[in-house]
């Protein structure tokens, strides 16, 4: 393709433009305060050696305005504490059937059946329903461990 000079320099002053404006624009993306400042950093810790962590994450924390928690946070969040927790099932996930029977006793009821996968394979199961002081617990068992927990809570 043969250009005429004319359209030689318009793109050529075109491709100048746009690679101003580009520059202008990664330039405008910075900002030149916080380059030039050294802020506190636990990263850097031998340009605050004298501070310990806490001081130097307070820094941090007022340097950039940030709100730093209250220690008692999780029990404004929460108005029961962890003493009051009576039933925790995490506690028996994954764990076999005995473990399970010494925590609770002997079961008020047992079924066992089938249980359909996903893949389309059965699997058996046992299902245990345990009668505590705080309500009934159901807990299936899936080859052996306790796999499905259900807590229904005694009307007060």
């Amino acid at each position: 393709m043969v250009y005429r000079e004319d359209e030689r320099k318009g793109y050529r002053m075109r491709s100048i433009l746009y690679m101003l404006v580009v520059a202008v624009l990664l330039g405008g993306c910075s900002n030149s305060d916080s380059m030039t400042e050294a802020a506190p950093s636990v990263a850097n810790p031998g340009e605050h050696s004298g501070l310990t962590k806490e001081e130097q994450l307070a820094a941090i924390a007022e340097r950039y305005k940030l709100d730093r928690p209250e220690e008692d946070t999780i029990m404004n969040d929460f108005p029961f504490a962890a003493s009051e927790v009576r039933f925790d099932g995490k506690s028996i996930e994954d764990q076999l059937e005995a473990v399970v029977n010494e925590l609770f006793g002997e079961p008020a009821e047992t079924k066992s059946g089938e249980w359909l996968q996903l893949s389309g394979t059965k699997t058996p199961y046992i299902h245990n329903v345990y009668v505590t002081d705080i309500g009934q617990i159901d807990v299936m068992f899936i080859d052996g461990k306790a796999t499905r927990i259900a807590l229904k809570p005694k009307e007060e």
